[in-house]
């Protein structure tokens, strides 16, 4: 029996939960799952990037008219939809798709899965955020998260009863080390620098202050070091301005937003990432998959991702740690052939596409 899924995303960029939904919908119908993907416009920014990304791989996409933090046309769009293309599940995957989906699942009689994709980093604003969202997630008849520490903290609220932790998944065939790179020169590197990279937002969540301050630390010993900065955020000016006061600018390539992440992680030694916060950071599984060694905080699931020596785990904000460990990769090159492989073996055998969208395929049928 073939469901139809709605999937439901208010989005202001294309950044790891993005690239989660584009990769499961690609892998669903393998389970018999016909799937849609429904992006609310982003009436402040206007950002499309989810909506281009997802044509691109041949998805069903619409997009759904938004004007206002809470638009009564949006609800009614998406009502028109589910009873016009008889969904059976709406799966709704942030905060305001949440609102939405819960209205919207009622008065189409379909069903809702609630995705919680990780967390943001710190301040009351955020908290409360938290303590709305938990409230919105009430209708839903299934809710999954992505990590044992989401799982843990939701268990302890009403929503226990429906609540399952699902690991996103990876597309192992694009992600490969087989896959051919820009080059290093491309990022205006030589062949011979050691390039340590990230792909992520410029925001606060995601650490880069301490990366660079560790970075700094590095090339103290090691000239030949580099870092490729892949992403764009709130804090792309602060971070220049870090850069130069660390007198590590030269060093540092901010590359801002890219396409063909699967070529550029062939151009990294190394994959960094100093977050404060995450849930199950796509670009760790992708950078795993990749078959490339991994110094990383040890903040949701990624210790679960890297434990038994599959990588170097740090303390969040502790940025000589961070420095040491980076100091190691390039101390031990030998060894990074070897947490490469690792890491790729990892990934096919638990982190698949194909192992995520066959859970996914299972719940949709439970609550039906």
């Amino acid at each position: 029996m073939t469901l139809k899924v709605l999937h439901l995303r208010s989005s202001a960029g294309f950044y790891g939960a993005e690239r989660v939904i584009v990769t499961l919908m690609k892998r669903l119908p393998e389970d018999g799952i016909e799937t849609t993907l429904a992006c609310i416009e982003n009436y402040i920014s206007g950002d499309k990037s989810l909506l281009e990304h997802a044509i691109t791989a041949n998805l069903n996409v619409v997009e759904v008219p938004c004007k206002s933090r809470m638009d009564f046309n949006t609800i009614k769009s998406l009502i028109t939809h589910c009873k016009e293309n008889q969904i059976d599940v709406i799966h709704s995957h942030d905060y305001k798709s949440h609102f939405y989906a819960a209205i919207v699942a009622k008065l189409a009689h379909c069903r809702q899965v609630a995705t919680l994709h990780g967390k943001t980093f710190g301040g009351l604003k955020n908290r409360i955020y938290e303590c709305v969202e938990n409230l919105l997630l009430r209708p839903a008849s299934h809710i999954t998260v992505v990590s044992e520490q989401l799982y843990s903290a939701l268990s302890k609220t009403s929503l226990k009863n429906k609540l399952s932790q699902i690991a996103n998944g990876v597309d192992d065939h694009s992600f490969n080390p087989k896959v051919e790179g820009f080059g290093k020169e491309y990022w205006g590197f030589q062949p011979s620098n050691f390039v340590f990279g990230i792909i992520a937002r410029l925001s606060e969540e995601k650490g880069h202050q301490v990366l660079l301050e560790a970075f700094a630390k590095v090339v103290e010993q090691y000239d030949q070091a580099r870092l490729l900065l892949v992403g764009d955020g709130p804090l792309h000016d602060e971070l220049l301005e870090q850069a130069r006061a660390l007198e590590i600018f030269d060093k540092v390539n901010f590359a801002g937003s890219q396409t063909g992440v699967e070529r550029i992680l062939n151009d990294m030694d190394c994959y960094v990432s100093p977050s404060h916060t995450e849930g199950m950071p796509m670009s760790i599984l992708e950078a795993m998959a990749a078959a490339l060694p991994i110094v990383a905080t040890d903040v949701g699931a990624v210790g679960h991702l890297l434990r038994d020596d599959y990588g170097k785990l740090v303390e969040a904000g502790n940025v000589d740690a961070f420095a040491v460990q980076m100091q190691s990769i390039l101390d031990e090159q030998e060894m990074i052939q070897v947490l490469g492989t690792k890491c790729r073996k990892r990934v096919e055998q638990d982190y698949s596409a194909s192992i995520q969208s066959h859970k996914f395929a299972k719940v949709y049928r439970s609550i039906l």
